[in-house]
């Protein structure tokens, strides 16, 4: 904020920033890219008569992490534009009405849940799901019958041999590469199983779409067309499963879509949602720092107050499926000219297009993000990245100029993980011998409340250095301040609102003292 404030009295027109602070610094990029973009639209909103019209977030383009959390926090910003617009709309008869192309979004966490009325068959997602019955009988429902439709004999011959599957575990999983489907597998749900609750069935679906390292999944409304399950019921329990799934922390699942077929189904849906994500409390700075925790250290659940409801216009859906496949179509004047070009086509390709493997244990512990990065780079260099966690092994495959600049980028993300592990096990370890907490008074009882593994690091390393204070990025982009003198922590921009730290020493018998008390 500072240096906009400068650049505007020196009458500038224009400033440049880096990715502050993610370097040796090591803040969490998702954090930084949110405070930088809070910043400006704060100085923006601030100075409206500012001399600055062009502010450049200048990103070293090989950092793809940080490239991909500045390219998502720039989605979330216009997420919010939409959000506050209010859109003049013209409406006459047989138009089509604006709520059809709405997108819901609500965050949780590192997963996001969207609703929005379309064709699920036309939703580009890798995993759609399908209500069906014991005997995978595609004949019942809409949904099952667009799916047999556009899936065609590819999906028929799978079902039958996924009968057993169905009755014995109460879902069906068929393949769809080679059919007219967009998505990678479909996953048969029965419905008629009257044994195990809705939200059950829908953890199961998400536990398989985890299971098979799919990264976005699309239900349907599902029961309310064959189980006699109604709209309210169904988002209520979509919405606890969906929740109480991604407090497992799931690696692969970060977007799970709810696709609504019927007009008079979606109000009801969206107003069940909305019932269930409000709260009537508002976040304090003291919540921003279990959400650090949770958020972008790994622990912990998440809380009502963090929930968002974003609305976006739905882009067109394509119904064409995305390919690096080219076809050659040659012609000759006889059929000897025609296989010699297509042996010429096969060497030059046998040379320039290849595969390469990354062979590392690590990859079996890729996080979502890092997997999200990979297909990043894969799309940044156009080379087809397969992450295969069970061979611990990554697959590029593309033209070879290409491949020797995914396969270093590639290789910095698995070195970069490999750090965090370690940086982790340091942590963990750390706490085994030393535990900072911070002091929360209630109804006039203290207690003291532990920082999670990477921020007590944090503290002790700043501890033994004989550090005067120690800073981090809270969740909302404000900065957490942490006194080592005085032994209080509070937000960066109101030191009176501040509560007291502690550290404690465990002991070989696993007992603590108090080393260092001041609150």
């Amino acid at each position: 904020m500072n240096c906009l404030h400068t650049a505007d009295m020196k009458s500038f027109r224009s400033i440049a920033f880096p990715a502050m602070g993610t370097g040796k610094l090591n803040y969490p990029r998702d954090l930084v890219a949110k405070h930088m973009y809070k910043c400006v639209e704060d100085f923006s909103s601030k100075n409206p008569k500012s001399t600055i019209t062009e502010v450049f977030f200048v990103l070293y383009y090989k950092d793809h992490l940080t490239v991909q959390a500045f390219e998502d926090q720039e989605k979330i910003q216009l997420k919010s534009r939409v959000e506050h617009e209010t859109p003049t709309t013209f409406q006459g008869k047989g138009n089509k009405k604006p709520e059809d192309d709405k997108v819901y979004s609500i965050n949780l966490g590192k997963l996001v849940l969207k609703v929005y009325k379309g064709d699920i068959t036309a939703v580009q997602v890798e995993v759609i799901v399908n209500s069906s019955n014991t005997n995978l009988d595609m004949s019942l429902g809409e949904v099952s019958k667009a799916i047999s439709q556009k899936g065609g004999d590819k999906i028929k011959k799978q079902l039958l041999n996924q009968k057993t599957d169905m009755k014995n575990d109460g879902i069906a999983v068929t393949a769809c590469k080679g059919s007219g489907l967009l998505c990678d597998v479909v996953i048969h749900v029965d419905m008629q199983d009257t044994t195990h609750k809705l939200k059950e069935k829908i953890t199961h679906v998400l536990e398989k779409t985890e299971e098979l390292g799919k990264l976005s999944v699309a239900f349907p409304a599902l029961g309310t067309s064959n189980a006699n399950i109604t709209i309210k019921d169904a988002a209520e329990e979509m919405y606890i499963a969906v929740r109480q799934f991604q407090s497992t922390s799931p690696q692969h699942v970060k977007e799970v879509h709810v696709v609504i077929f019927k007009n008079d189904h979606m109000k009801t849906f969206m107003e069940t949602i909305k019932a269930c994500v409000s709260t009537g409390n508002k976040k304090g700075w003291m919540d921003y720092v279990y959400d650090y925790a949770i958020d972008y250290l790994g622990y912990g659940q998440l809380s009502d107050n963090q929930t968002k409801i974003l609305t976006e216009t739905r882009p067109k859906m394509s119904m064409e499926k995305q390919s690096t496949a080219v076809t050659f179509v040659i012609y000759a004047k006889n059929k000897k000219d025609a296989e010699r070009a297509v042996t010429v086509l096969e060497t030059e390709l046998d040379q320039e297009y290849v595969s390469r493997k990354i062979k590392d244990k690590m990859v079996a512990q890729l996080n979502s993000e890092q997997i999200t990065a990979l297909k990043f780079i894969g799309k940044s260099d156009n080379v087809e990245i397969h992450v295969d966690k069970g061979n611990k092994e990554i697959v590029l495959t593309g033209i070879i100029d290409n491949i020797s600049s995914a396969m270093t980028a590639a290789n910095k993300i698995i070195k970069t993980a490999q750090e965090q592990k370690q940086l982790n096990q340091k942590a963990k370890l750390v706490t085994d011998m030393v535990q900072w907490s911070f002091v929360e008074e209630q109804n006039g009882k203290k207690t003291f409340v532990e920082f999670p593994h990477d921020v007590n690091l944090l503290l002790e390393e700043a501890f033994r250095d004989d550090s005067s204070k120690v800073t981090f990025l809270a969740s909302d982009g404000s900065k957490m301040v942490i006194d080592l003198t005085s032994y209080k922590m509070f937000p960066e921009d109101d030191p009176t609102d501040n509560n007291g730290v502690i550290r404690k020493t465990k002991l070989v018998s696993g007992k603590f003292i108090i080393k260092d008390v001041r609150c």
